[in-house]
């Protein structure tokens, strides 16, 4: 890191200088003329300043971080600071009322100083991790308390000016009001600081202490030790007006003893006069003469006659290395500090061009700029401030290398900026008047015209002509120094025709000493059409939602309505307002929190909810809905979600008429099916009982008599008997009785058994010890299902082996049929069209129970089916 300290420090330094040197020169002139209030108020008030500098100088060594050290500097410089305005201020009333004290003020005036002092600090102190900010916080109560006290005495300098014609009051009041100006610029600085903080809270500069450094070296700055300068000098000629005065009081006086005197002791008392001023005069020459030779700024004082130099004090000697000897006169300084002689002619001819004015406007300091070539070999860009005061010119020199250092950084990084904008990604102009100064190659290649044809069209040309107008309002109030809506877009017409859409931000500047427009522009032709494509979606789906049957309702992360269609409005009788902002479960499902808290939460993590409940209306009454709730996300961020209220109130009484009737046709057919098999045990099958015993007897008649009957009616009797199963057989299928005599597992058993040897089949049953009664119609429900199962195992598997199982399983009582066959598709559309499945599942569904079907082309089947277990017996 470079140790070297800044250039603008030497600006500084210069100042605080200055200061001291005035602060001095008063208390030089207190100590004087005790009787005058005014010197003593100005010399705390200067000395005031001087402590104020030398405290800021060594806050900014310190460095950002606000260490104890640092605190003690900023309260020192605050206070210091606010506190040198209300001296200057009690100095002017002093010099304007002399007959009255301002002791009272000032007590009044330091408390006032202690209390911005905190609350600039407090302020000051709470920013300070956005340092520019915290700078400007702290500062803008001093620059605003001297803008009113300079004002003040630049009033009575004015006065004393217009009373007594004092050239020297004038000049001190003219420096006043300028040094009051630049504290009016330096305000309106901290001020913009401050209000683009407050407006959109980013930062202006990384680093406070470069804010200082730059703020030390600007021409503001360098005016600021103009004017102290001018103050100084304004003093000096006050000085000398009033050693003039006392000359001419002496030669009065002389002319009165010479004239008037009638006794010695008037003499006397005259002479003794006249000597006490010629000692005061001695004294105040020497004192001048003291000052001048103390000054932080070269000074030279020559004759008007034949511009001999009177007087070179020890800073002039410094700055350019010549001594009273090498230059005795003017005419000697040319050639030593102009060597090169076209330029000295040059300067030569501005310099009797200054003296001109300076004789024509005597008491106005004139100025002008100007290299010097110094002692040592280098050079120097020096302000020449020439003054007249009396028969002598009064020369003061202000070194401006420094500052002509920084000018040439600005313009390096004003080339640099020039880059920057070239090669930007927008297009970006300076627009001045009608014309643009300006443009950079975005800007050429996204209007199709040149850079030459840019500069010599009306820019106005290029807008669309329903923003014309618009825009060139903004940009009249713009440069008229008002501060319109600094963004907006806009439409432009392309060389080729094309319109195209701008992202506009315009702001005032300064382009070559004259007001002008700063813009710059992003294209954002393809954001506009994908707005005006997301707006026409839009536009569809919010049709769609307005006009869908179904009720929709949009919440954010707490549940909250954000929105609600019509349709749910007309669903649960509530509006729109009612529903915002409230949480849309303790509206409509305040009877069944838990539930709905449950969905809410099932959203949350998975996604998608889809599910049958009910909800109250506003009118209290429960509807059945089909509700599906699906989770919203913008990135990452979960935001909301919506639902989809489906009012099925109707279906599910339509369905639940529907399960009635089919439940009531499953039993009707049960009950036909129980009769016809009674019919066929207790009335066919008694009958063929009977008829095969008549057979068997005829049988027996007939072998007994040698008949050749008996082989025919063996043939019947046999016959007989097969009908009589086969009625037995249809008889059990029809109702099997054995359910209700036996139980579920041991018929399963015995129709397993029976299947297997009827149909050449190995179906092997197992059964867990159960622990529940089943009700009767349970039981013959999975014995239905076991029936169906194993027919179509024997149907459709092509496998001769099966596998029922039934046990017991977390409360359910679970069937399962499987083999190892062909396998199907449960998916398929041949699989839906059979009725066996379906008679399988409608019968479980009536008794609250599912049917589960695994199955898969050569993969083998597995039916299973389950039920409730109702009543738990101990085992």
């Amino acid at each position: 890191m470079n140790s070297s300290p800044h250039p603008s420090f030497q600006s500084v330094h210069v100042q605080l200088l200055i200061t001291i040197f005035l602060a001095v020169l008063l208390w030089a002139l207190y100590l004087r003329l005790r009787k005058v209030e005014f010197f003593r108020w100005w010399a705390w008030a200067w000395t005031s300043s001087a402590l104020f500098l030398a405290a800021a100088i060594e806050s900014v060594k310190v460095g950002p971080d606000w260490t104890p050290l640092k605190i003690t500097l900023v309260v020192t410089v605050l206070v210091s600071g606010i506190l040198q305005p209300l001296l200057l201020a009690l100095g002017g009333l002093s010099w304007h009322v002399p007959g009255r004290s301002p002791q009272k003020m000032f007590r009044t005036g330091l408390w006032i100083t202690l209390g911005l002092s905190a609350a600039a600090f407090w302020v000051g102190y709470t920013l300070r991790m956005h340092r520019d900010v915290s700078f400007a916080a702290r500062n803008l109560p001093r620059t605003l308390t001297m803008m009113a006290a300079l004002a003040y005495c630049c009033f009575v300098f004015f006065g004393q000016w217009r009373r007594k014609g004092s050239w020297a009051a004038l000049m001190s009041g003219a420096f006043c009001m300028f040094y009051a100006i630049n504290q009016v610029s330096y305000t309106l600085d901290f001020v913009g600081i401050l209000r683009k903080y407050y407006g959109n809270g980013t930062e202006i500069t990384p680093n406070p202490i470069d804010y200082v450094q730059v703020l030390f070296g600007s021409q503001l700055f360098f005016l600021d030790l103009v004017h102290i300068c001018g103050i100084c000098l304004g003093m000096i000629l006050m000085l000398v007006e009033q050693s003039q005065s006392t000359e001419r009081n002496l030669e009065v006086s002389e002319r009165r003893r010479l004239g008037l005197a009638v006794n010695n002791v008037e003499l006397q008392a005259e002479i003794d006069e006249r000597q006490r001023a010629e000692l005061a005069l001695r004294g105040s020459e020497e004192r001048v003469l003291q000052i001048l030779q103390g000054s932080p700024v070269a000074i030279l004082v020559s004759s008007v006659s034949d511009q001999r130099i009177e007087l070179a004090n020890r800073k002039y000697l410094e700055l350019f290395g010549y001594s009273p000897d090498e230059v005795p006169g003017i005419e000697h300084w040319w050639p030593l500090a102009y060597p090169d002689a076209e330029y000295r002619k040059t300067v030569q001819e501005q310099w009797r061009a200054l003296v001109y004015r300076v004789n024509q406007a005597q008491g106005d300091s004139q100025s002008m700029s100007a290299r010097v070539h110094c002692k040592d070999g280098s050079t120097r860009e020096i302000d020449f401030y020439l003054s007249r005061v009396g028969d002598s010119y009064l020369v003061s020199f202000v070194d401006l290398t420094s500052h002509k250092s920084a000018s040439d950084a600005l313009r390096e990084s004003e080339a640099k900026f020039r880059l920057v904008a070239e090669t930007a990604p927008c297009a970006i102009w300076i627009l001045q008047g009608e014309r643009l100064v300006y443009v950079n190659r975005h800007a050429e290649n996204l209007s199709g015209y040149s850079r030459g044809e840019l500069f010599s069209m009306n820019p106005w040309d290029l807008v669309d002509p329903e923003f014309r107008s618009m825009g060139q309002q903004r940009s009249s109030a713009r440069l008229r120094g008002e501060t319109p809506e600094p963004r907006y877009q806009f439409r432009i017409r392309t060389k080729s025709g094309e319109l195209r859409w701008l992202d506009f931000t315009g702001a005032r500047t300064n382009f070559e000493g004259k007001p002008a427009i700063l813009a710059t522009a992003f294209d954002i032709t393809a954001i506009k059409r994908s707005e005006q494509q997301l707006l026409e979606r839009t536009m569809y789906l919010d049709a769609l939602i307005a006009n869908s049957p179904l009720g929709i309702v949009t919440k954010d992360q707490q549940n909250r309505v954000v929105f609600c269609n019509p349709a749910f409005e007309r669903m649960f009788h509530y509006s729109q307002n009612e529903l915002q902002g409230r949480d849309i479960d303790d509206i409509i499902a305040s009877h069944d929190l838990e539930d709905a808290n449950r969905m809410t939460f099932a959203v949350r993590s998975g996604g998608v909810v889809h599910a049958t409940t009910q909800r109250r209306r506003k009118d209290s009454t429960l509807i059945d809905v089909e509700l599906h709730g699906i989770r919203v996300f913008s990135g990452d961020t979960f935001v909301g979600a919506f639902a989809i209220y489906q009012d099925i109130t109707e279906r599910r009484r339509s369905e639940e008429k529907l399960q009635a009737l089919r439940n009531r046709l499953t039993r009707t057919q049960e009950e036909e099916r129980s009769r016809i098999a009674r019919d066929l045990h207790d009335d066919i099958g008694q009958r063929l009982a009977l008829l095969t015993i008549d057979l068997e007897q005829m049988k027996l008649a007939s072998e007994q008599a040698g008949s050749a009957l008996a082989r025919e009616l063996e043939a019947l009797v046999r016959t007989a008997g097969e009908i009589t199963s086969d009625v037995h057989n249809v008889s059990r299928r029809l109702h099997p009785s054995q359910v209700e005599l036996l139980g579920l597992a041991p018929a399963l058993n015995n129709f397993c058994k029976e299947f297997a040897n009827r149909n050449s089949m190995r179906i092997q049953f197992t059964s867990a010890c159960l622990t529940c009664k089943v009700p009767e119609e349970a039981s013959l429900c999975l014995f239905r299902v076991a029936q169906e199962a194993i027919r179509n195992v024997h149907k459709h598997s092509g496998c001769p082996e099966a596998l029922v199982e039934l046990d017991e399983v977390s409360g359910f009582l679970r069937l399962r049929i499987s083999d190892r066959g062909n396998g199907f598709d449960p998916t398929s559309a041949e699989a839906s069209q059979g009725l066996g499945l379906l008679s399988m599942e409608e019968r479980l569904r009536s008794m609250g129970g599912e049917l589960f079907v695994h199955s898969r082309p050569g993969g083998g089947t597995c039916i299973e089916a389950s039920i409730p277990a109702t009543q738990i017996v101990p085992a």
